[in-house]
């Protein structure tokens, strides 16, 4: 008997491990995903990446950008609802695929942003933590 495909989740922003030390406002959703999940590495997911408030907001693109993140590993589902309820109603979680650093692609569940993206800046990098390092 095959065990069940694994479930794995692409995060981005505040629920980055490496994020933590930037923000208190997903310590609490952060800490139920560490406990449901484990982390795979480090990688990376075709889109963009804006700065909508003190959170970022992910579209996927094909345009040849890429936005960093973390690729987590699901072992508790139920962390699944917990985390669409933290996202709110301007996320929709949609699989896409994700390229481990060090590891094969995946196909991973992520937050994709919904509502206009016009006039909202991009984070020219893709990567989350630079922007919270920035100084502006």
């Amino acid at each position: 008997m095959s065990s069940p495909a694994p479930v794995h989740l692409f995060v981005y922003g505040s629920l980055r491990a490496d994020a933590q030390a930037w923000t208190t406002r997903a310590a609490a959703p952060h800490a139920a995903l560490a406990a449901a999940a484990d982390l795979e590495g480090t990688a990376s997911v075709a889109g963009r990446l804006h700065a909508v408030a003190w959170y970022p907001a992910l579209v996927p693109a094909r345009d040849g950008n890429r936005v960093r993140g973390e690729v987590w590993r699901i072992r508790d589902l139920a962390v699944l609802d917990l985390l669409d309820a933290f996202e709110g109603s301007e996320y929709a979680r949609e699989l896409h695929p994700a390229a481990l650093d060090d590891g094969p692609e995946v196909t991973a569940f992520l937050y994709r942003y919904l509502p206009s993206l016009e006039g909202v800046p991009l984070i020219p990098s893709g990567d989350y933590l630079d922007w919270v390092r920035s100084p502006t």
